[in-house]
């Protein structure tokens, strides 16, 4: 952990906190692992200017950085209470989409990571946020945009369909960050952690106050530094994802994390249809770091032409573009299930009824099978 993060766990013991810590970045020590692990206290006293501190406030002081940064354990009577509390804090339907929620089972709206891949996930995304930042007048979101793609047209076209009252202040409760390298990203999740923790400090934060944190697209910082030769980039990326869980964990955030689309080697496994040929980028790694993942894919990408069902929905629905939402992986709901849902004007996200096909419901005679 950054020392600068610490200064305010620090400063209940030691009001000069952050010129300590500084001092301590001036001779290079940067990180707690630096400062417990770089030496013996002799040599760390030598390093820092005189008046600093003194070596039994030093001692002290290494303690406190020690107990700040250790894993802590807890009894399972203590978990279970913390487990239903955070479950009984979760928002519900998050797309507005009854089918659509049900199928997420959660993932929308849950405390931990979700990838969300495929030819809609952005828009999807993007609708889920504004929706409720339209319904919580509270809450605040932050997207890390990687590849300069967000659209603010998109949101604002999406919230113009949106009747609850606070969407009027909803863009003014979004905030965009631009961040193209691994260090920028680290560098506004190092800021968001340091706003929640000084806003704890001052009992002015809830839970309801950052909900969610997009990362779009997440394969634009982390493609580049994926082989098949070095495990170098496979750590690295581990690392960040486990971040993440302890951010989303630790502050009851949502994390949405857009991935790219890449080519399968035949048809996907994780797919419930035979025409999916496409999968989530990053490997098969990407997928078991996140607690869901959901695909979205365009219905006649999966259905074949002339499809009865599909066709009616296209005559229903003009002005919509189908799309189907996939379940590949959950910690809540079965893998394999799916739901169709449309995007109206490229930015607005409506349920649609499938059509049932009149030998779906035509009796089987005795004999027939």
């Amino acid at each position: 952990m950054k020392l600068r993060l610490l200064v305010p766990t620090l400063r209940e013991h030691f009001a000069n906190a952050a010129s300590i810590l500084q001092a301590f970045e001036n001779a290079g020590f940067r990180t707690s692992y630096d400062l417990l692990f770089g030496g013996p206290p002799e040599m760390l006293f030598s390093k820092l200017p005189h008046g600093t501190i003194s070596y039994s406030g030093l001692q002290y002081f290494l303690e406190q950085v020690a107990t700040a940064t250790a894993a802590h354990g807890l009894a399972g009577d203590v978990v279970l209470e913390e487990e239903q509390n955070i479950k009984s804090a979760q928002f519900g339907g998050e797309t507005g989409v009854l089918e659509l929620d049900e199928m997420a089972a959660g993932a929308f709206g849950a405390y931990g990571v979700t990838e969300v891949s495929g030819s809609a996930a952005s828009r999807l995304v993007l609708w889920i946020v504004v929706r409720h930042l339209a319904q919580y007048g509270e809450s605040s979101a932050l997207w890390i945009d990687t590849s300069y793609d967000f659209s603010i047209d998109q949101a604002v076209l999406a919230l113009q369909s949106i009747p609850f009252k606070d969407a009027a202040t909803a863009l003014d409760r979004l905030q965009v960050s631009r961040s193209l390298e691994l260090s920028e990203v680290y560098d506004a999740l190092d800021a968001l952690q340091n706003a929640i923790t000084t806003l704890a400090q001052t009992n002015s934060y809830r839970p309801s106050t950052i909900r969610y944190v997009v990362i779009s697209p997440i394969n634009a910082i982390f493609s580049q530094l994926l082989s098949g030769t070095s495990s170098q980039g496979h750590a690295i990326l581990s690392t960040f994802m486990h971040r993440l869980s302890a951010l989303a964990r630790s502050f009851r955030l949502t994390f949405l994390v857009v991935n790219s689309v890449v080519a399968s080697q035949g048809q996907n496994p994780l797919s419930a249809f035979p025409s999916t040929i496409t999968k989530p980028g990053l490997g098969p790694t990407f997928t078991f770091l996140c607690e869901n993942t959901i695909w979205t894919a365009a219905a006649d990408s999966i259905f074949p032409d002339g499809d009865e069902a599909l066709t009616i929905l296209r005559d229903e629905n003009p002005n919509c573009r189908v799309f189907v939402a996939e379940c590949f992986r959950s910690r809540n709901q079965m893998s394999r299930t799916w739901c169709p849902f449309a995007i109206r004007n490229g930015s607005v996200i409506e349920a649609v009824d499938w059509p049932a096909k009149e030998d779906d419901e035509a009796p089987i005679e005795e004999g027939g099978m």
